[in-house]
């Protein structure tokens, strides 16, 4: 997890702008509804939804990619959980 500021970096540099922003926006809206979907299902006894993490990657790849930033980002600056404006822009300054 340290090495997430250097590869949104790497990140930052391959994508335009828009392309970036758009990552970002996806990773927020997706990876925020798929950190509370997998709290319900703990709290249901049921398997959580990791899908995304294996090859051939897609969209969905963002989904659970920003599921665990926003988790990794949370845990450093709590407040994020409960201020989404915030969290947006905190994953935008990664």
């Amino acid at each position: 997890m340290e090495r997430i500021p250097e590869i949104r970096a790497g990140l930052r540099e391959v994508l335009s702008e828009k392309d970036f922003e758009y990552m970002v926006w996806e990773e927020w809206k997706e990876g925020f509804a798929r950190l509370i979907e997998n709290r319900l299902r703990a709290l249901f006894g049921l398997p959580e939804n990791h899908a995304g993490r294996e090859r051939p990657f897609s969209r969905v790849t963002f989904y659970e990619g920003g599921a665990r930033l926003i988790e990794w980002l949370c845990k450093a600056e709590p407040h994020l959980y409960h201020d989404l404006r915030a969290l947006f822009e905190r994953m935008m300054a990664l």
